[in-house]
């Protein structure tokens, strides 16, 4: 565990916290002081971190131990906002960090908001703008010019061309591959290996090679 760097905590202790701990530990500028989780007894470990408390405790926490900081490792892109937003209701001053894992390459230009994760080899090429609370995972690659808004997501393994641009909370699976100059539309699943070479509209589940909109879905609609 660092010791040093500003003091933060994972929301979450499930498998995507785990992987978040590592990149923040492997890329170094953060001590990751423990977990909250409200799921999780305090003082329970989970891959070499200390439970700290809940939700709840959360302020009292951030007060006793000097916390300025916190990543929401939570994989639902959806529940992730709500969780993110409720926390700055409660500790507007707490930063939401942004972690980038050394093995990734960012291009020129590349912006990411904050409470954004870069998986380990993970590239985001040159001009492509990424919004707050995004997961770009692990082999992922966001080629050039493209935009991921607040909130959205790319699963290990998929890949976008340039121009590509994804809409607020959507999720594109694990391995699906987007053609250059793509819009997919906002609280959207794209299925595992699909490959999306038109278009797909706001509020949907979409899959197949080519990826064909299957059904409309609401965008609490859990699909982890």
């Amino acid at each position: 565990m660092n010791i040093t760097g500003k003091k933060i905590v994972i929301m979450g202790a499930g498998g995507h916290a785990r992987v978040v701990a590592d990149v923040i530990q492997h890329e170094g500028r953060f001590q990751l002081v423990g977990l909250i989780d409200s799921f999780q007894q305090a003082g329970n470990v989970c891959f070499g971190c200390t439970v700290l408390g809940g939700e709840d405790d959360l302020p009292e926490l951030c007060r006793k131990n000097s916390i300025s900081g916190i990543f929401v490792a939570v994989g639902d892109n959806y529940l992730r906002q709500i969780i993110t937003d409720r926390i700055l209701t409660r500790l507007p001053d707490l930063e939401i960090i942004t972690t980038v894992h050394p093995s990734a390459f960012l291009g020129s230009g590349v912006a990411l908001g904050e409470g954004t994760v870069i998986m380990p080899g993970a590239l985001v090429i040159s001009g492509s703008r990424i919004g707050r609370g995004c997961l770009v995972n692990t082999g992922s690659s966001l080629d050039h010019d493209s935009t991921m808004e607040d909130w959205s997501s790319l699963g290990p393994g998929a890949v976008s061309g340039g121009n590509v641009h994804i809409r607020q909370r959507t999720a594109v699976s694990l391995g699906a591959r987007i053609n250059h100059g793509i819009t997919i539309g906002q609280d959207c699943v794209i299925g595992t290996g699909s490959v999306v070479v038109t278009d797909i509209e706001d509020g949907v589940v979409a899959y197949g090679v080519p990826c064909r909109v299957v059904r409309t879905r609401q965008p609490d609609e859990s699909y982890l």
